[in-house]
């Protein structure tokens, strides 16, 4: 479904371009292959920044917690899977840009 609306959406990107005076293939490529990349990019920062110890920790200052006697003081952290989504996309639209640009070669 991601990868359905990002190709909508890249395409009423580049027939903007191509109203302005440049070619449509073209347009559609290089706005394909800079929505991948960013997209890798946000991908790995929200899978590493979001789940890194030090996000978590500036959090429990600013929430208050209820702690049973039966839990640990000390849990452990575990990565989690936000940025995975963002990353897979991000490579099936590098992936698609980069076989577009070589069909048309």
């Amino acid at each position: 479904m991601d990868f359905a609306v990002t190709n909508v959406v890249t395409l009423a990107i580049s027939f903007l371009g191509y109203f302005a005076g440049n070619k449509l293939i073209d347009t559609y490529l290089l706005i394909l292959f800079l929505e991948g990349g960013l997209l890798l990019i946000f991908g790995g920062l929200s899978g590493f920044v979001l789940s890194s110890v030090l996000f978590w920790a500036f959090g429990r200052y600013f929430r208050a917690r209820k702690t049973s006697p039966n839990l640990k003081d000390e849990t452990e952290e575990k990565q989690s899977a936000k940025g995975k989504r963002f990353i897979i996309l991000g490579a099936a639209l590098l992936t698609e840009s980069i076989l577009l640009a070589l069909s048309i070669m």
